[in-house]
């Protein structure tokens, strides 16, 4: 039923909008990101295993192809030149992607090449904070601070998600990373288990950060700490 409702929804272009009716009529569709693409292609690529049907094959493909397009265009930011920032939760989205889609045997070259790029990022594009223990959700395009929003959550994923890929890859600074990723987000958690938490005055004058935003999200950001945190257990004692 999900994949029949992908067919109705995808537009003219072979994009998806963000969010539809039960018809699958679209409501809102911002062509700056392609979140929609990305979890279609999960999606698709999951139900590919289980399935074996070659045209939900091509369906994963096209979908992660235009994520892939659109990351190597723009990176983690919004197309468009008046986008200045860039944002650490796209890059956890892709690596998330890229790993499933290669899991299922699809574009296995691409998706090595996606992964590797999502992590550099991650690592080395201006979000973690060493002198602070911070791991920032937004940064400026050339990786300097601009806000203080911290989104432990998206966190949590990536670090789940770079464990994975240390062990996938027996690599130990990337076990490392996502073990420091964890230890960073933690505190913030803990003492204010929202979707997006201010390490400090700065946010309130985000206009990014809805009220809503700042009481939303205990849940799966405990959810999210439970898997990264059951990621290290098996990590560390190679399980």
């Amino acid at each position: 039923r999900l994949y029949r409702h992908y067919q109705v929804c995808e537009l003219p272009d072979g994009t998806l909008p963000d969010l539809t009716d039960r018809e699958g009529n679209m409501l809102t569709h911002q062509n700056g990101y392609t979140h929609s693409e990305m979890h279609a292609a999960t999606a698709l690529a999951q139900y590919y295993r289980i399935t074996g049907r070659p045209e939900i094959r091509q369906k994963a493909e096209q979908y992660f192809d235009i994520a892939d397009q659109w990351y190597r265009e723009c990176g983690p930011r919004k197309r468009g030149a008046s986008r200045t920032t860039k944002s650490f939760g796209l890059n956890m989205l892709v690596l998330s992607t890229a790993q499933f889609v290669r899991n299922a045997g699809i574009r296995t070259t691409e998706c090595d090449a996606l992964t590797q790029m999502a992590i550099d990022e991650m690592m080395c594009g201006g979000y973690v904070d060493d002198e602070n223990r911070q791991v920032l959700e937004i940064v400026s395009a050339e990786g300097e601070k601009v806000s203080d929003m911290s989104c432990p959550g998206h966190i949590y994923e990536a670090a789940w998600f770079i464990m994975c890929e240390g062990e996938i890859k027996n690599d130990d600074q990337l076990r490392a990373f996502g073990r420091k990723l964890c230890d960073y987000a933690m505190p913030e958690s803990f003492e204010d288990p929202c979707l997006f938490v201010p390490t400090s005055g700065m946010l309130s004058n985000s206009p990014m950060v809805t009220p809503r935003s700042l009481t939303h999200g205990g849940l799966s950001v405990r959810q999210s700490l439970l898997t990264a945190l059951l990621t290290i257990f098996l990590v560390t004692r190679n399980i």
